[in-house]
């Protein structure tokens, strides 16, 4: 997968780009290195197949927890290109579209995660079938002589991973008014995905004349939180500024499928 960042591509996304290529990597090499996987098994054969899926557990946790701090510096520094745009006095309409293609690269990496962790535990559940149906693997560790029942786990047939349908919600301000304490935006939200969504969440950044963010708030209220494909709704959003000096406001979506 190959992830763009404008026009230079930044050293994080290399970092991430390689992490994929080792995952991808470890995967394809585990049927030939297994081997040394099962040398260090003892006990019966039950005790040993434990250990062989306790390390593949193990394996599965690190392979996701890699992807949630993936994600997680991607997310961070798209929010951090977002509010060098705003700071630079980008035209809203601009930043709304950049903010949508951003979503889209993370949506596409997230995507990638799953069927990376889904080839992982197949080849895992792969090894092990063939632990169980190979006698001569088990004898040459000093498996216990006598027969042990074990209970095996076949592979699991699965289809092949299809990319999840793009969710693109977009926002726009129609109107806004001051209380004593708060600015309260006013807009639409527009789902212009081909599948339903959610709206779980509004947020809204306020800038100053200097492009400086003075204030942040999510407490909004909506029409209703489903929207079907091409659905427009009515939103508000509240951002306290007891010294009213927002002068741009971003809003930002939060959506994913029911």
């Amino acid at each position: 997968m190959a992830i763009s960042c404008g026009l230079v591509k930044a050293n994080w996304v290399d970092d991430i780009e390689d992490q994929i290529k080792a995952e991808l990597s470890y995967i394809g090499n585990y049927p030939n290195t297994s081997d040394s996987v099962f040398a260090t098994l003892s006990g019966t054969t039950d005790q040993q197949l434990a250990t062989l899926r306790e390390h593949h557990d193990q394996q599965l946790s690190i392979f996701r927890g890699n992807h949630d701090s993936q994600l997680g510096v991607m997310r961070q520094k798209h929010d951090q290109q977002l509010d060098a745009l705003w700071k630079a006095g980008y035209q809203p309409t601009f930043i709304d579209a950049e903010q949508n293609r951003l979503l889209e690269q993370e949506h596409q990496l997230s995507t990638r995660q799953l069927q990376i962790e889904q080839q992982l535990i197949n080849i895992q559940l792969e090894v092990e079938h063939r632990f169980i149906a190979n006698p001569g693997s088990k004898e040459s560790i000093g498996a216990a002589t006598e027969t042990v029942p074990t209970v095996e786990r076949t592979p699991v047939e699965t289809a092949p991973a299809v990319a999840l349908p793009t969710t693109n919600v977009v926002s726009a301000i129609t109107k806004n008014r001051w209380t004593a304490d708060s600015l309260i935006i006013s807009g639409t939200l527009t789902n212009k995905s081909t599948v339903a969504v959610l709206i779980k969440g509004v947020e809204a950044k306020g800038f100053d004349q200097n492009q400086k963010m003075v204030g942040e708030g999510s407490d909004f209220t909506i029409v209703h939180d489903d929207l079907a494909p091409g659905e427009v709704v009515n939103f508000k959003v509240a951002l306290e500024d007891k010294t009213k000096q927002i002068k741009f406001v971003k809003v930002t979506p939060r959506v994913v499928q029911p």
